[in-house]
Parts: C-alpha cells; sequence; structure tokens
C-alpha cells in the first residue's frame, strides 16, 4: 500500500472513533504544516508538470458558528532544478529556483471532521535563474481561487491531526501559472471554547 493510501486509511479508521465525532469547534485554531504542490499545463506532458516538494503552510481560522469559519492561510513552496540535462531532454546552464507563496483567505464548512473550504487571494511566483551574462529574479503576481476538502483527527480537546487536497486555479488570462494540486498534512490547535 502506497503511503498516501496508508495516511487516508488511518485518517478514516482513527475519524470514525466515537470520541472524535463528538467534538465542538473551538473559537480560534491556529494550523501548519507540510505542503506538497504539483503544477501542470492542460496537455499533461512531463515537461510541462513542475513539483514543489520544499512546502510549508500556516493558517488561522475563527469558528464563527460551529460548523462555519472563517479562514486565512500563508503557504511557501520551493523547487531547484539543477543545471545540466533532465530525464525529458531540457539543458540548464545554471540552477533554477522557484518558489510559490500564497496569501488566501475565505470560508470553510464542517460536516464533523470533514471540511470543505474555498480560499482566494494572490499567489507569487519567483524565480530566480543563473545565466550567462547574470542573474535574473523575477517575480509574478495573480489573483488565485482554492477550493479543498480536509479531514480532521482529534487528539485531545485542543489539538488535531489534519489533512487536505486542494485544487488551485489562477484567475489570469495569461499562461503564466498552470493548474496546482496541493495536498497538505499538519496539525491545529484550538483556543476558546463555546
Amino acid at each position: 500500500m502506497s503511503p498516501c493510501r496508508s495516511l487516508i486509511f488511518c485518517a478514516l479508521v482513527l475519524g470514525a472513533s466515537d470520541s472524535a465525532l463528538a467534538q465542538d469547534r473551538p473559537l480560534l485554531e491556529v494550523a501548519g504544516g507540510y505542503e506538497y504542490v504539483k503544477e501542470v499545463l492542460p496537455d499533461d506532458s512531463e515537461a510541462n508538470v513542475t513539483k514543489y516538494p520544499k512546502g510549508l503552510f500556516v493558517g488561522a481560522a475563527w469558528n464563527v458558528l460551529n460548523r462555519v469559519a472563517l479562514v486565512g492561510e500563508f503557504s511557501r513552496s520551493a523547487e531547484v532544478l539543477p543545471a545540466g540535462v533532465d530525464a525529458v531532454g531540457i539543458v540548464r546552464f545554471g540552477a533554477i529556483d522557484s518558489t510559490l507563496y500564497s496569501t488566501l483567505v475565505g470560508g470553510r464548512y464542517w460536516f464533523r471532521q470533514l471540511f470543505v473550504q474555498t480560499l482566494i487571494g494572490q499567489v507569487a511566483l519567483r524565480t530566480k535563474k543563473e545565466r550567462l551574462d547574470g542573474t535574473l529574479d523575477e517575480t509574478l503576481t495573480d489573483l488565485m481561487v482554492q477550493p479543498g476538502v480536509g479531514f480532521s483527527i482529534a487528539v485531545n480537546s485542543h489539538v488535531s491531526a489534519r489533512i487536505q487536497g486542494d485544487y488551485r486555479q489562477v484567475l489570469s488570462d495569461e499562461n503564466r501559472f498552470k493548474r496546482q494540486f496541493r495536498i497538505g498534512v499538519g496539525a491545529a490547535v484550538g483556543f476558546g471554547g463555546r
């Protein structure tokens, strides 16, 4: 069984316990963890796929009602492509350092431990390339929408483990950004009660 399937299976088994199903949401929540982002062009060829395995996210939520929350999130994912020839035959004379930054806000709706959310905000792609004539350092920014789904497992009354998956689409006329798929694994800490 793959690691991703094992993690989902464990989350479902633990999430079905009675103690996890009976939890109330704290008033405020701070979350963080690891994220993996995969970016693809519509033709899905291997040359048009970029993976950002070095990612972190932090977020905060205000649970306005037990099932409804206002959410804010910041994330950073990076990838360094070394100089040389890659698997699809692209030659790079210098390393390319690409970093995605996103700052998003939106809403979340809870169904017991399962939640759905839609966030909207800014995404920035910073690219740094070493070239023969010097260093190119550029940042492109745009508006992005991120619908997603997640699963939270109560560890105790204040801490929960979380896994979430998101689809990200940049709202732009230009094709500077691609479709992005994100998976996040982390923890959330709650403050205050109802």
